[in-house]
């Protein structure tokens, strides 16, 4: 798909690894990047709001604290830092936590539902899981994989289990309270994705509870071979043993859910998939994001997927996105525009009065819509709203916050131009509702300043 010139949000000096979006706010996001630094953007604005010098070590995962979103969670290294926002306002801050429990890197870090728990995946194969409440180690999970343990969710419907996905291509299901694995699932046995990429875990979704009685007790898993797999929990603890990673349509006559495989046959990624997610736009979870090293970003119909009575498989797939760049992560928000943001990374050059190379990552922020094609006059109306200045400042001489994160002594406040980074922004009507008839639904309108082009989607 053809796209125009993209504008882009400025903050990081290297490549961003990380994306989250709030829940409470629409519109806020924060970053991570290799620069050591979290960058926070207000999506109205055209520059960074403020960055949290966290480290010389790349930052490789973000949190919210559940329900309390002024708590921010960021690993670097094999430490775990929490940091409370709105002490920013008071001039110095520092830390409220350190956590440095595990021995090597942090991959992820994620807190449960209640807000009482984290759990922090690293290289040497073990899980932690943090007592907040107490700010103590509560329990190792470990002997469940053999490699890297590159992603850790919480379950939502089981508060005492977390799963746990390696490269030793291994899915895990924990009780973390007893501190040990249910449930072991292989998929380098599994012979569906490329041969020549093995099937390593790199990420893993799961349904927030209000998105469970339409999506059912699933995950979905970013597999190395280009595969995104959706599994159903229950049916898998339900099964005997280990189990091995293909699908099996015999295992329905046991009452036992069988898995959606995407792959290639059904227009999936051609290189390993980076990142998934469920949406949180429009009817929350009918849509699962992945992102590959195929430089493209898929929308799947999750509810499609699902359906068991659907074999159709060319309606699986919604909007294809390409881009220039491997995709390093992503995150949807709630908002009725721009709710899919894409970190990848580039390498540039900005005209500047002494020309500088930069790395760089893209945000990418695409609008998914369920409205007709926009008319001529509506049109004209979003150029109109587009052209307004930015809300956060009206001056052209925009200027960002760092904040430097010491341990010895508290933040300090420095004040100086924002690093010459972008946002991308366009509108998508690629996303009709479920009522509409497909054919209706093929229509994608890309906006750049004054300019406007229409596209055919995939």
């Amino acid at each position: 798909m053809a796209m125009a010139e993209p504008r882009k949000l400025r903050g990081h000096k290297a490549t961003a690894t990380c994306c989250i979006s709030s829940r409470d706010r629409p519109g806020l996001v924060v970053t991570s990047g290799e620069d050591g630094c979290v960058c926070w953007f207000d999506l109205r604005c055209k520059d960074v709001q403020f960055t949290i010098d966290v480290g010389t070590e790349p930052v490789s995962s973000l949190c919210f604290k559940t329900g309390k979103e002024d708590i921010l969670y960021a690993s670097h290294g094999n430490e775990i830092k929490s940091f409370d926002v709105p002490m920013l306002s008071a001039g110095s801050w520092k830390p409220l936590e350190s956590y440095s429990y595990n021995k090597d890197e942090v991959n992820q870090v994620v807190c449960n539902g209640r807000s009482s728990f984290l759990a922090s995946a690293d290289d040497s194969g073990d899980v932690k899981i943090i007592d907040v409440g107490q700010k103590c180690l509560y329990k190792t999970l470990r002997a469940g994989h053999t490699s890297i343990c590159s992603s850790v969710q919480f379950i939502p419907w089981r508060p005492w289990e977390v799963i746990t996905g390696g490269l030793d291509a291994k899915l895990v299901l924990w009780d973390f309270s007893k501190g040990r694995s249910q449930k072991i699932i292989d998929f380098s046995s599994d012979n569906s994705g490329q041969c020549l990429n093995p099937a390593f875990v790199h990420s893993i979704a799961v349904p927030e509870m209000d998105m469970v009685g339409k999506l059912d007790k699933i995950c979905a898993v970013a597999r190395g071979d280009g595969i995104v797999d959706l599994i159903n929990i229950e049916s898998e603890l339900s099964r005997k043993g280990a189990s091995k990673g293909g699908g099996s349509s015999s295992s329905s006559r046991n009452n036992v859910a069988k898995r959606v495989c995407l792959d290639y046959s059904v227009g999936g990624h051609k290189a390993a998939v980076s990142c998934v997610a469920f949406s949180q736009f429009q009817e929350k979870g009918r849509f699962l994001i992945s992102g590959g090293n195929d430089k493209t970003v898929k929308i799947w119909d999750c509810v499609r997927c699902l359906d068991s009575d659907n074999n159709d498989n060319r309606d699986l797939l919604h909007l294809n996105i390409d881009l220039s760049k491997k995709v390093n992560w992503l995150c949807t928000n709630q908002s009725d525009s721009e709710n899919l943001v894409v970190c990848d990374t580039s390498r540039v050059v900005k005209p500047q009065s002494q020309p500088l190379f930069h790395l760089f990552f893209l945000l990418l922020i695409a609008t998914v819509s369920s409205s007709s094609p926009l008319d001529p006059k509506q049109l004209k109306a979003l150029k109109i709203l587009t052209a307004t200045k930015d809300p956060c400042n009206n001056h052209t001489n925009h200027s960002s916050t760092t904040i430097t994160c010491d341990d010895a002594s508290p933040f300090r406040r420095i004040l100086r131009p924002s690093p010459k980074f972008g946002l991308i922004a366009f509108s998508a009507d690629a996303f009709g509702s479920k009522r509409e008839p497909a054919k209706r639904r093929r229509s994608e309108l890309l906006l750049r300043d004054e300019e406007s082009q229409t596209l055919e989607p995939r």
